[in-house]
């Protein structure tokens, strides 16, 4: 009688706070506050991963993540240090919002798969950039040096210290020529490649396919942040830091697949804790018996 009449007040509640709100927040198809914008129409042909920014102020990011869109200039309240420390390479960073980039021919927007732009009427094309359309005021660029979400650069700098690394960045002009990768190996210079990789975005994974001649590095334009794991053809294998702030994954030659997930450890910690409570509550559930009472019916009793 206790679980029935709990069920019925459960229902009464709910019923009444769905009709409560039923009629505070209507609901509205999206195109209603972001209708379609014609300029962003050549981007849905684009099926490979891509990234865009906007010029000085135009095209917000917040705005860009109600089309999905990623946006390299960023939106949000913490930033993972090595990352911010590329600001210079590639934009004005702002106390507040977002991060301007005002200059769409450093050689760091490549890098960090800027495909497309978004500028006012008044901005010109620059250098290695084309214009793809232009619609009521604003231009829509294209990157004619942008490099995939994974590349596989010509050349390897192991052991360049922090300092020297974002100097020599900083008078990089192509990423796709070398990059500056950290890891547990002697100081040295070494080619790197050739070989060839597809990459599949699904949000909190990348899946690459990877064709290298030899054994060599592949670069992610992903930051690298504590969560990310590696896989490549099942086996976990480590990441490492390349550019300053980016992911590194050592491929062995051959056809690999390449598997990279997000799994930051307050994740991993809270789905262990989600698991061990339903562990728990069904071994309780199961020794949950029914004996019969004085009146002939039966009720309910849990033994420890």
């Amino acid at each position: 009688r206790i679980r029935t009449q709990l069920a019925i007040l459960f229902v009464l509640v709910l019923a009444q706070r769905i009709a409560e709100e039923a009629g505070a927040y209507p609901t509205l198809p999206a195109r209603t506050a972001y209708p379609p914008i014609p300029l962003l129409e050549p981007l849905r042909k684009d099926s490979a991963p891509f990234r865009i920014a906007g010029v000085g102020d135009s095209f917000p990011p917040g705005t860009s993540a109600m089309y999905g869109l990623q946006d390299v200039r960023g939106y949000e309240p913490m930033t993972l240090k090595r990352y911010a420390d590329t600001y210079p390479l590639w934009c004005a960073a702002q106390p507040v919002w977002f991060n301007r980039v005002d200059d769409l021919t450093r050689p760091f927007l490549s890098l960090l798969n800027v495909r497309y732009a978004i500028a006012s009427e008044a901005v010109s094309v620059p250098d290695s950039w084309r214009e793809v359309r232009s619609d009521r005021g604003a231009r829509l660029f294209e990157n004619t040096r942008v490099l995939d979400r994974a590349f596989i650069p010509r050349t390897i700098r192991l052991g360049v210290s922090e300092a020297d690394e974002l100097i020599e960045m900083d008078h990089a002009t192509d990423f796709a020529d070398v990059a500056w990768v950290r890891a547990a190996m002697p100081a040295q210079q070494r080619d790197n490649g050739p070989g060839r990789v597809t990459t599949i975005d699904h949000g909190s994974e990348l899946l690459l396919t990877a064709e290298m001649q030899r054994a060599g590095w592949i670069i992610l334009s992903e930051p690298s942040w504590k969560g990310w794991r590696a896989y490549v053809d099942s086996s976990r294998v480590e990441t490492q830091i390349a550019n300053r702030a980016l992911l590194a994954v050592y491929v062995p030659a051959g056809k690999h697949n390449v598997r990279l997930i997000y799994r930051p450890e307050s994740f991993v910690i809270g789905r262990a804790i989600s698991a061990i409570a339903l562990i728990a509550f069904a071994v309780l559930l199961a020794r949950t018996r029914r004996t019969p009472d004085r009146s002939g019916g039966y009720e309910s009793i849990t033994t420890a």
